[in-house]
């Protein structure tokens, strides 16, 4: 039974095992709604991984983790800039920040059109790595999330713990981004994403300014909405094996994102 549920889970938010097998979803969300997505693999070996990452750049936009210690492929943002696509450095805990955030800086100086970085707004840390990207790099492209690791940061005492305040945090991080680069907003949150809209609209940005991301399996009705409506749509989609893939998501989440993942299944 417990098998039965992992794999029907990792069906509902793993596009597929391979990229073979996850080309079918692409290529429907971009002919029938108009809508790119940014791929990840669902591997804790970054090393095994690189390959199949360079396979995924034919495709589209990847999302990478890269653990300390290791250094960014120059052979794959090679390839990022030859077919034209991103790469996004995405954030693990606290203790990968600054590696990220150096390698990210080291990447984008050879790269500036291919690389990109998430940042979370629920760390308290994230205004001056904001700023100082912003200060240092031309036009960064930055995605904007509110942070999936709350209870271990928690702990460390690294974190904004209200709810209210990260959302604050979030949306003034948002606006600063937009102003001076290309805001990436990474968020389920109908509300957060109606604020970000209007600042943007505030500001006198086009809908297009802003890339809206969501993870696949999450908020299908909204996003199409939003694409039909003119908005610039990405979706997330993870690749790996289904049952693996699902209890790593399961180990990611918290217990406020597990009721919203609750919520949308239901």
């Amino acid at each position: 039974m417990k098998k039965l549920i992992l794999k029907y889970l990792g069906k509902r938010f793993i596009v597929g095992e391979t990229a073979k097998g996850a080309w079918p979803v692409w290529f429907d969300m971009k002919n029938l709604y108009g809508v790119n997505h940014v791929a990840n693999i669902l591997s804790s070996d970054i090393l095994k991984s690189w390959a199949k990452y360079m396979e995924l750049l034919i495709y589209g936009d990847i999302s990478i983790k890269v653990p300390v210690g290791y250094a960014l492929s120059q052979p794959l943002c090679n390839r990022a800039e030859m077919v034209g696509a991103d790469i996004c450095l995405d954030m693990e805990d606290s203790t990968a920040k600054d590696k990220t955030l150096w390698l990210y800086k080291d990447a984008v100086k050879n790269y500036p059109n291919n690389i990109s970085i998430a940042i979370q707004a629920y760390l308290k840390s994230s205004w001056n790595d904001v700023f100082n990207i912003c200060t240092d790099v031309p036009n960064p492209k930055i995605r904007l999330v509110k942070g999936a690791y709350f209870n271990l940061e928690k702990k460390r005492g690294t974190v904004y713990t209200s709810k209210a305040r990260v959302e604050e945090e979030f949306l003034k991080l948002a606006q600063f981004i937009m102003l001076n680069g290309t805001l990436v907003c990474g968020t389920h949150n109908s509300k957060t994403i109606g604020m970000v809209m209007w600042l943007a609209e505030f500001n006198g940005l086009p809908k297009t300014a802003v890339e809206y991301q969501f993870i696949y399996g999450l908020s299908k009705d909204l996003w199409i909405d939003m694409a039909k409506r003119g908005y610039k749509v990405r979706v997330y989609t993870p690749i790996g094996d289904y049952i693996t893939g699902a209890k790593y998501l399961l180990r990611r989440l918290d217990r406020s994102n597990i009721k919203f993942l609750i919520k949308e299944i239901l």
